[in-house]
């Protein structure tokens, strides 16, 4: 199906190009049949190629909609003020002066009140004060329980909506679990990652793990943002090498078992490919041409590890293998997506702003002479990157429309990244400083813990944030152990994705820390 597909697409180009030379070399063929086959074989081919396919499972019954658009909850997501508008956010987010762009972005959201943004997706609040978006995550737990937060919150990535085709084991995409289904699945996430610390983790294990890792490689490339078309089309040439080491420290600390390579790399590009049939419209992403070329694929990459991951867990936590497959495939699903779509996709997103302002003579001022061997310097270096460039930009949410009385559901989204810039917060907020206080921070959604505890069923803070800051810190450290390096170049670019890609070279293993960075400006 995969080669069909690719072949009608390609076919669908070279037909009029192969109609137009044969006019222009003066085809002795009628030209209205030339143009006719112009026009009709393509459209034949687009048409077939827009076939829908049964998939596994369809979307929830809050979802519906057709190839442009779709609504949920009587919600109504269009081109206009939707698809559009991702494609508006993801330019601003792309340039060199992301900050200015994008902020102007969602201030273009709003209407009458600066602080919340109205025109994204149908029925649509975005909460942008730091106060405010605190005090929605303190009391995130409590009010699902007293039902003023819809239980079931849906499948949502930030600002994306996601329509749970590659999800039929647990049936939607874990942020959007029920409470019930997250109150399960919460403490035995929490305990190999925060809660697993001296057990499954400690900064020694961590530090042998990146250690063997380093002494491996000679090369170390991150590029992030050619990264996503290589891992459709030949994920074995994956540019994201930091991700799949993290991968491969992430699956050690979890369930105590390396991975291999390949698998880093498969797993690596999954995060691509199981994301773009997901963020499509329902229908879009059962046609024949995505659901052959990457929707089904991926799907088959899923459930490939997920039956993987269920024997692990049934070895770890043997209580579960009592006959209930349902509990084990969601636990499963959730330990796919922690990979795929959460830590394993953060983590290696924090390393790679914190390495590329290190390497970079683009880097803020307040970073020369920082001592970079420091933990606790690059841990406050690494908590700024998170705020300047915040790795969560919405928390979304449903919760009662207060302007209906017929039980209508407002979709509410706990802005994160219009939380940072809040001046009675953060002084200078569009500035790049190194004396910020970590309690101010939300790039975790730590506010969203109850009590503190990060494996309660309510929780709904990252179950993972000091592990993710030692992963990084860690990995810094041993960049620098492994010896010494020389970037390619020193003119690192940087937008609010991240770098636009590093590469180094190891030429010596080093005896001692030499200072590797480059003067800033020059």
């Amino acid at each position: 199906m995969r080669v069909v597909a690719t072949t009608m697409i390609l076919w669908a180009w070279v037909i009029p190009f192969l109609m137009l030379l044969l006019y222009l070399a003066g085809s002795e063929h009628n030209p209205y049949l030339l143009l006719g086959i112009v026009v009709f074989v393509p459209l034949l081919i687009v048409c077939f190629l827009c076939m829908p396919i049964r998939c596994e499972l369809d979307p929830s019954d809050n979802y519906t909609g057709g190839f442009i658009g779709f609504t949920l909850r009587d919600a109504q997501f269009s081109f206009s003020n939707y698809t559009g508008k991702l494609l508006s956010f993801a330019k601003a987010a792309s340039k060199k002066n992301f900050r200015h762009a994008y902020g102007q972005w969602f201030a273009d959201q709003c209407q009458d009140d600066e602080d919340v943004g109205v025109h994204v997706g149908g029925n649509t609040e975005m909460i942008y004060g730091w106060q405010a978006c605190k005090e929605r995550l303190e009391t995130l737990g409590e009010r699902i329980k007293a039902g003023k937060v819809q239980r079931e919150r849906e499948s949502e990535l930030p600002l994306l909506v996601m329509n749970n085709l590659t999800w039929p084991e647990a049936g939607r995409f874990a942020l959007g679990f029920s409470a019930k289904d997250h109150a399960f699945v919460r403490p035995y996430l929490a305990s190999v990652f925060d809660c697993g610390r001296g057990r499954t983790w400690t900064a020694d294990t961590l530090r042998a793990e990146f250690r063997a890792h380093f002494s491996k490689l000679q090369v170390l490339g991150h590029d992030p943002v050619t990264r996503n078309l290589t891992d459709i089309t030949n994920p074995s040439q994956s540019k994201a090498v930091v991700t799949q080491m993290c991968l491969k420290v992430l699956h050690k600390i979890a369930f105590g078992r390396a991975i291999t390579d390949a698998d880093a790399i498969e797993l690596a590009a999954l995060q691509t490919t199981q994301l773009l049939p997901a963020v499509c419209p329902a229908m879009v992403a059962r046609s024949f041409w995505i659901w052959s070329i990457v929707g089904g694929p991926a799907r088959d990459q899923c459930a490939k590890w997920i039956k993987r991951y269920k024997g692990l867990i049934e070895q770890k936590w043997p209580e579960l293998d009592s006959g209930d497959d349902y509990r084990v495939d969601l636990l499963a699903s959730a330990f796919l997506d922690a990979m795929t779509q959460a830590g394993g996709r953060s983590v290696p997103l924090a390393i790679d702003l914190t390495l590329g302002y290190i390497l970079s003579k683009n880097r803020p001022e307040c970073l020369d002479d920082v001592d970079f061997r420091e933990p606790e310097r690059i841990k406050q270096f690494l908590m700024e990157c998170m705020r300047f460039h915040p790795p969560v930009t919405v928390i979304p949410t449903w919760v009662p429309d207060e302007r209906k009385s017929n039980g209508e559901w407002k979709h509410e989204l706990i802005c994160l990244n219009r939380a940072f810039p809040n001046p009675d917060i953060f002084s200078d907020p569009d500035e790049f400083k190194l004396d910020r206080d970590p309690a101010c921070s939300m790039a975790w959604s730590n506010f969203a813990y109850v009590d503190g505890k990060k494996e309660e069923p309510d929780s709904h803070g990252c179950p993972g944030k000091q592990l993710s800051i030692g992963m990084a810190v860690v990995f810094i450290m041993e960049y620098w152990f492994a010896g010494e390096w020389e970037p390619h170049t020193d003119d690192i670019k940087f937008n609010y994705y991240g770098t636009k890609g590093f590469k180094c070279t190891k030429h010596q293993p080093a005896t001692s820390f030499r200072r590797q960075v480059p003067e800033r400006g020059q």
